[in-house]
């Protein structure tokens, strides 16, 4: 834990340290007059070029601070106050857990511990908690997009522990919605740019593909090269987590769920379906989801879609505007890997597969006829992404038909 010379002056709490900097601020490890340890991010006049953007987060803060303890998903703002003289304003949080013994603190050696954190030292998390913690920060984004307040600023850094459960963090960003100063973390914005319900919930999605997949957000949608996936995934609830992703992820936000609480709720229906009743993306795609499983999820050192010269025998089926241009299908890619590969390899052998030939990232792997993540906003999710095609998947006993998408 760094030290600083530069200790701010708050009432009622002794500060042991810096631990961090987040938007605009530092955070220091503080201990109150009754012992308990907390978090207390300081946030200088200096550091703003104008003194209304200083007032505006004040503001964010204020308004925060009414609706945090409300909700168990966003981390508490126990108390905020500011020092006018020596230009700066605080706020007092409850303490994340430490990264290796918990809520158990030692000053001399506490790393906080967050999402980023548990991500480096595993980066593929299991289908169940990446439900278990998206479903709940997706509820707080809805919390607090209900309020009025966008967070701006969501990614894996600003997810802490407190007692194991998982809170949205860094409350520095939050902001009245449609606030359109641009904030916020390279590709966890969305194209449009931050600062509304949906862009927040795009970064969310940035955020549970990093979860999914073990890959970085500027690789979105690419899908994992090798897929080291442990047997005891469930391949079914991986597929449909790549769904509500990818419509989360959707470039064009009215693809986008409409609120926190749809894209909670898809995400628990992963894990929790509807009583004797399968998902709809499971519905007449058996045949399908085998072959994709046995194919992108089971095959020791495959390398998916790369590297193999044999192209497909049959050209993939195509939807019915597939050689459109339009804007709408030609979205934006926030990295440099969200284009097409050309000329896919087969999966097993010299005879390649069908469907495997045509699903070059995650939007192509959702089907087209989705009724629980598909058609929003006049489109299906499949139909486009950073680099999609939106390719319809085949049944692999006939390679000449396709299941066709759904009608308006």
């Amino acid at each position: 834990m760094a030290k600083t010379s530069d200790i701010p002056d708050i009432p009622e709490f002794k500060i042991l340290g810096r631990i961090g900097g987040g938007s605009y601020g530092e955070v220091f490890l503080a201990r109150s007059v009754t012992g308990n340890f907390r978090a207390v991010k300081v946030v200088r006049r200096e550091d703003f070029e104008r003194e209304r953007t200083f007032e505006r987060e004040f503001e964010g803060i204020q308004h925060y601070e009414k609706v945090s303890q409300d909700h168990p998903g966003l981390v508490d703002v126990l108390h905020a106050g500011r020092n006018d003289k020596e230009g700066y304003y605080y706020y007092v949080m409850e303490l994340a857990d430490d990264v290796e013994t918990g809520s158990d603190i030692d000053i001399d050696h506490y790393t906080p511990r967050t999402l980023a954190s548990d991500l480096k030292h595993h980066r593929l998390r299991s289908v169940r908690e990446c439900v278990e913690v998206g479903s709940l920060m997706a509820d707080a984004l809805g919390h607090l997009h209900a309020a009025g307040l966008t967070h701006r600023d969501v990614k894996p850094s600003n997810v802490i522990f407190v007692k194991g459960v998982a809170k949205l963090a860094d409350v520095g960003l939050v902001a009245s919605s449609g606030q359109r100063t641009f904030v916020g973390t390279e590709g966890y914005v969305p194209p449009e740019g931050p600062g509304t319900a949906l862009a927040d919930l795009y970064s969310l999605a940035m955020v549970l593909y990093e979860m999914g997949t073990g890959k970085d957000r500027l690789e979105f949608p690419e899908l994992p090269t090798n897929m080291e996936l442990p047997p005891t995934v469930n391949r079914d609830e991986w597929r449909a987590l790549n769904a509500v992703i990818c419509r989360a992820g959707a470039p064009d936000p009215r693809r986008r769920f409409e609120n926190g609480a749809a894209l909670s709720a898809a995400l628990r229906r992963i894990v929790e379906p509807e009583s004797g009743s399968k998902p709809s993306w499971h519905r007449g795609l058996a045949v399908a989801v085998g072959v994709v499983t046995a194919a992108i999820l089971g095959a020791a050192g495959f390398s998916a879609f790369r590297d193999l010269k044999d192209p497909p025998t049959s050209p993939p089926v195509m939807p019915p505007n597939a050689g459109n241009d339009s804007p709408s299908s030609q979205a934006p890619s926030n990295g440099p890997k969200g284009g097409t590969i050309e000329n896919p390899p087969p999966p097993f052998g010299p005879e390649p597969s069908p469907l495997l030939s045509s699903l070059p990232n995650a939007f192509d792997l959702v089907p087209q006829d989705d009724s629980t993540f598909g058609t929003v906003g006049g489109g299906s999710v499949g139909s486009g992404g950073k680099g999609g095609k939106g390719v319809v998947i085949t049944d692999p006993s006939n390679s000449s038909k396709a299941m066709p998408p759904k009608e308006p």
